[in-house]
Protein backbone atom coordinates (compact mmCIF):
# COMPACT_ATOMS: atom_id res chain seq x y z
CA UNK A 1 0.00 0.00 0.00
CA UNK A 2 2.96 2.31 0.38
CA UNK A 3 3.55 2.34 -3.42
CA UNK A 4 0.02 3.60 -4.18
CA UNK A 5 0.58 6.75 -2.17
CA UNK A 6 3.62 7.64 -4.27
CA UNK A 7 1.72 7.23 -7.55
CA UNK A 8 -1.08 9.49 -6.31
CA UNK A 9 1.43 12.25 -5.50
CA UNK A 10 3.01 11.91 -8.92
CA UNK A 11 -0.44 12.15 -10.54
CA UNK A 12 -1.32 15.23 -8.45
CA UNK A 13 1.91 17.00 -9.36
CA UNK A 14 1.46 16.15 -13.07
CA UNK A 15 -2.06 17.62 -13.05
CA UNK A 16 -0.77 20.75 -11.28
CA UNK A 17 1.99 21.22 -13.88
CA UNK A 18 -0.52 20.78 -16.72
CA UNK A 19 -2.88 23.35 -15.21
CA UNK A 20 -0.14 25.94 -14.68
CA UNK A 21 1.34 25.43 -18.14
CA UNK A 22 -2.06 25.67 -19.85
CA UNK A 23 -2.81 28.95 -18.06
CA UNK A 24 0.59 30.31 -19.15
CA UNK A 25 -0.01 29.25 -22.76
CA UNK A 26 -3.43 30.92 -22.82
CA UNK A 27 -2.09 34.17 -21.36
CA UNK A 28 0.95 34.18 -23.63
CA UNK A 29 -1.06 33.50 -26.81
CA UNK A 30 -3.44 36.36 -25.94
CA UNK A 31 -0.52 38.79 -25.73
CA UNK A 32 0.99 37.66 -29.01
CA UNK A 33 -2.27 38.27 -30.88
CA UNK A 34 -2.13 42.04 -30.24
CA UNK A 35 1.37 42.66 -31.56
CA UNK A 36 0.98 41.74 -35.26
CA UNK A 37 -2.23 43.76 -35.60
CA UNK A 38 -0.54 46.92 -34.35
CA UNK A 39 2.52 46.28 -36.45
CA UNK A 40 0.50 45.68 -39.60
CA UNK A 41 -1.42 48.92 -39.07
CA UNK A 42 1.89 50.72 -38.54
CA UNK A 43 3.20 49.25 -41.80
CA UNK A 44 0.00 50.21 -43.60
CA UNK A 45 0.23 53.75 -42.29
CA UNK A 46 3.86 54.07 -43.37
CA UNK A 47 3.00 52.76 -46.84
CA UNK A 48 0.11 55.21 -47.25
CA UNK A 49 2.25 58.16 -46.17
CA UNK A 50 5.07 57.02 -48.45
CA UNK A 51 2.60 56.90 -51.35
CA UNK A 52 1.49 60.44 -50.54
CA UNK A 53 5.12 61.51 -50.59
CA UNK A 54 5.99 59.88 -53.91
CA UNK A 55 2.84 60.34 -56.00
CA UNK A 56 2.74 63.70 -57.77
CA UNK A 57 -1.05 64.08 -57.65
CA UNK A 58 -1.18 63.39 -53.92
CA UNK A 59 1.72 65.75 -53.21
CA UNK A 60 -0.08 68.49 -55.12
CA UNK A 61 -3.27 67.77 -53.15
CA UNK A 62 -1.33 68.19 -49.91
CA UNK A 63 0.29 71.43 -51.01
CA UNK A 64 -3.10 72.80 -52.12
CA UNK A 65 -4.78 71.38 -48.99
CA UNK A 66 -7.28 69.47 -51.11
CA UNK A 67 -8.32 66.93 -48.49
CA UNK A 68 -11.06 65.38 -50.68
CA UNK A 69 -8.49 63.87 -53.07
CA UNK A 70 -6.53 62.50 -50.13
CA UNK A 71 -9.66 61.05 -48.49
CA UNK A 72 -10.57 59.18 -51.68
CA UNK A 73 -7.06 57.71 -51.78
CA UNK A 74 -7.18 56.77 -48.09
CA UNK A 75 -10.61 55.14 -48.34
CA UNK A 76 -9.27 52.90 -51.08
CA UNK A 77 -6.06 52.10 -49.16
CA UNK A 78 -7.26 51.55 -45.58
CA UNK A 79 -9.50 48.56 -44.70
CA UNK A 80 -13.08 49.21 -43.62
CA UNK A 81 -12.56 47.96 -40.08
CA UNK A 82 -10.33 50.97 -39.33
CA UNK A 83 -11.19 54.62 -38.88
CA UNK A 84 -8.77 57.26 -40.09
CA UNK A 85 -8.38 61.01 -39.84
CA UNK A 86 -5.98 62.98 -42.00
CA UNK A 87 -4.85 66.43 -40.97
CA UNK A 88 -2.94 68.77 -43.28
CA UNK A 89 -1.46 71.82 -41.59
CA UNK A 90 1.43 74.26 -41.74
CA UNK A 91 4.71 73.21 -40.19
CA UNK A 92 4.39 75.59 -37.25
CA UNK A 93 0.62 75.18 -36.79
CA UNK A 94 0.37 72.25 -34.40
CA UNK A 95 -3.15 72.89 -32.94
CA UNK A 96 -4.83 72.34 -36.32
CA UNK A 97 -3.14 68.93 -36.60
CA UNK A 98 -4.80 67.61 -33.46
CA UNK A 99 -7.86 65.40 -33.42
CA UNK A 100 -11.29 66.97 -32.97
CA UNK A 101 -13.08 66.51 -29.65
CA UNK A 102 -15.52 63.98 -31.15
CA UNK A 103 -12.63 61.87 -32.42
CA UNK A 104 -10.85 62.05 -29.09
CA UNK A 105 -13.97 60.75 -27.36
CA UNK A 106 -14.32 57.99 -29.99
CA UNK A 107 -10.74 56.84 -29.41
CA UNK A 108 -10.95 56.51 -25.64
CA UNK A 109 -9.63 53.09 -24.56
CA UNK A 110 -8.45 52.32 -28.11
CA UNK A 111 -5.01 52.12 -29.63
CA UNK A 112 -4.46 55.06 -31.95
CA UNK A 113 -1.54 54.86 -34.33
CA UNK A 114 -0.24 58.23 -35.47
CA UNK A 115 2.43 59.08 -38.00
CA UNK A 116 3.29 62.20 -39.92
CA UNK A 117 5.31 63.36 -42.89
CA UNK A 118 6.39 66.69 -44.27
CA UNK A 119 5.64 67.54 -47.87
CA UNK A 120 7.76 70.54 -48.64
CA UNK A 121 7.47 71.37 -52.29
CA UNK A 122 6.55 70.54 -55.81
CA UNK A 123 8.45 71.64 -58.90
CA UNK A 124 6.18 74.67 -59.23
CA UNK A 125 5.09 75.36 -55.67
CA UNK A 126 6.90 75.79 -52.35
CA UNK A 127 4.45 75.64 -49.49
CA UNK A 128 5.63 73.14 -46.86
CA UNK A 129 2.86 71.21 -45.11
CA UNK A 130 2.70 68.62 -42.39
CA UNK A 131 0.48 65.58 -43.02
CA UNK A 132 -0.60 63.68 -39.91
CA UNK A 133 -2.52 60.42 -40.18
CA UNK A 134 -4.47 58.89 -37.28
CA UNK A 135 -5.71 55.30 -37.54
CA UNK A 136 -7.68 53.25 -35.00
CA UNK A 137 -10.00 50.24 -35.01
CA UNK A 138 -13.77 50.67 -35.18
Amino acid sequence: MVGKRGWIRILESTIAVLLVSSVLVIVYSGQIGDIPTGMSVRNLEEKVLRDITYREDLRLAVLNEDVRVLDVFLEASIPNNYVFRLKVCDLDDSPSCKLDVEDVVATLKKNVIVDEIVVSSNLDLYSPKKVRLYIWEK
